[in-house]
C-alpha cells in the first residue's frame, strides 16, 4: 500500500519494502526524527527495507542532524539505497565517505548513484536476487 507524508519541505513515500525520500533544502532534527520514525515502522513491516532518496534540493544536513543519522544507524539497517539527483562533486565526496566507513568497519549498507528511479528499482531487484540466493 503506497502511502505518503509530508515532513516539512521533505516528501516520503512509502511503497511495499521502499521508503522515497525526496529532500526539499536543509532538515531540521525533528523532520529527521519524523522520517526515522516512518522508516521503523516499515522496518517492522518488511525486514529488508530499500530507501531512495532524491537530493537534486537537498542540502548539507547540519552536524546535529548527522549525530542522530549515525547514532540511528547503529542500530538499525536498510537492505540497499540508491540516491537519484546527486551532482558529480557530491556523488565523490559521499563514495569517499562510504568508503571510510567501510574501512573503519562502521555499519553500512549498499549503496548506488543512480540517474533515475528506474535505475533505483532495479539496483533493488538485484539486491533482492542477491539475497535469495543467500539465502
Amino acid at each position: 500500500m503506497r502511502e505518503q507524508y509530508v515532513i516539512g519541505k521533505h516528501l516520503v513515500v512509502t511503497d511495499e519494502d521502499v521508503v522515497q525520500v525526496k529532500w526539499d533544502g536543509p532538515v531540521k532534527l525533528d523532520e529527521m526524527s519524523a522520517i526515522q520514525r516512518i522508516y521503523e515502522a516499515r522496518l517492522l513491516l518488511h525486514p529488508r527495507l530499500y530507501s531512495v532518496f532524491h537530493v537534486t534540493r537537498a542540502h548539507t544536513p547540519p552536524p546535529e542532524v548527522r549525530r542522530q543519522m549515525a547514532k540511528w544507524r547503529q542500530t538499525h539497517k536498510v537492505a540497499g539505497s540508491a540516491v537519484v539527483g546527486a551532482s558529480l562533486p557530491i556523488r565523490s565526496i559521499a563514495t569517499l565517505y562510504l568508503r571510510a566507513t567501510t574501512l573503519l568497519g562502521l555499519k553500512t549498507w549498499p549503496v548506488r548513484f543512480v540517474e533515475s528511479e528506474a535505475e533505483a528499482h532495479e539496483f533493488f531487484a538485484e539486491l533482492r536476487r542477491a539475497a535469495a540466493v543467500a539465502r
